[in-house]
């Protein structure tokens, strides 16, 4: 018996004896899919807001969160409001890019003109991660954040 068939007739039995529920398929099927190992990841270098701040009442001030790669940087205004959170950013060096704002449960896209400027408004107050990928360049983004 080949590996294959051998794998087949294993996949079959296990499937009959004890299925993966499907809450558990479709959990995992979601979580494949927000992975993207050709992407760099933009680790954070500064935030305006120290340990302390971060306890303290949100929505007053913006958020100024700045990442990088090798390659890019990431510099991010974030705000809250009764409309959701608001992103601001910038793209240093500047260039034209698609950007693409990730939350648990979807996406939002927007683009960065020639300057390298971005702004989406309107998102979950929820876990957000900036993608990033333009012509000729690598893909990145950033680590996941709250506003």
């Amino acid at each position: 018996m080949r590996d294959e068939e051998l794998g087949e007739v294993l996949r079959t039995m296990l499937a009959d004896a004890d299925p993966v529920p499907a809450a558990e398929l479709a959990a995992a099927s979601a979580a494949l899919g927000w992975r993207d190992l050709d992407a760099q990841l933009a680790t954070l270098t500064a935030d305006s807001l120290g340990a302390e701040a971060l306890a303290a009442v949100r929505g007053d001030e913006p958020r100024l969160l700045s990442f990088a790669t090798g390659d890019v940087a990431i510099d991010l205004e974030v705000t809250t409001g009764p409309d959701g959170v608001s992103l601001l950013g910038q793209l240093v060096p500047a260039v034209a890019a698609r950007i693409l704002v990730e939350y648990a449960g979807g996406s939002r896209d927007a683009g960065a003109d020639e300057r390298g400027r971005f702004g989406v408004r309107g998102l979950p107050d929820r876990w957000l991660r900036v993608r990033v990928e333009g012509e000729g360049r690598a893909r990145s983004h950033t680590e996941w954040f709250r506003a």
